[in-house]
């Protein structure tokens, strides 16, 4: 739902700027098309999830993030530093959160603590922020800045007549 929320964005600028007006009610309108598709995924190996369900999550988290950076959001207008930073985290989260929870379950379910458990749901929230914070103080940050020293001094390929 990104790709399409960047290309409203980008490409239907007048459109996005009359749906930017209206942000709290997109993300509000998110919340009961987020609790729809939970009850359509309660199994989620059924032809109602696979069919309906999946495409009204990720339709409902689109919603929402839309909602959320519209520049009359609430949401928007209250940012934080712990939203900023969940935010800057979210695709190293994405990217990794399998191999870390599944290595979490193994390691934790061998001190005793169940794997469909409260508890061993915290770790693995605890491990994905921890794994991502290690990658991005170890991978992402140095490479940005590396970046942003090669692209200081990049020259333009082609010089456009102004």
């Amino acid at each position: 739902m990104g790709v399409p929320i960047a290309a409203l964005l980008q490409f239907k600028a007048a459109f996005a700027k009359k749906l930017q007006q209206h942000g709290n009610i997109i993300f509000l309108i998110s919340l009961p098309v987020l609790a729809a598709a939970y009850f359509l995924c309660t199994d989620q190996q059924s032809f109602s999830a696979s069919m309906f369900g999946f495409p009204l999550v990720a339709i409902g988290y689109g919603m929402l993030v839309f909602g959320a950076v519209c520049t009359s959001s609430s949401l928007y207008k209250n940012s934080s530093i712990i939203t900023s930073k969940i935010a800057s985290l979210s695709y190293v989260i994405y990217l990794t959160h399998k191999i870390i929870i599944h290595l979490t379950q193994q390691q934790f379910y061998r001190l005793h603590i169940e794997i469909n458990s409260n508890s061993m749901f915290l770790i693995c929230v605890a491990t994905c922020f921890a794994g991502a914070l290690l990658v991005n103080k170890i991978i992402e940050k140095p490479f940005r800045q590396v970046r942003d020293k090669l692209l200081k001094f990049k020259k333009p390929l082609i010089h456009l007549p102004q």
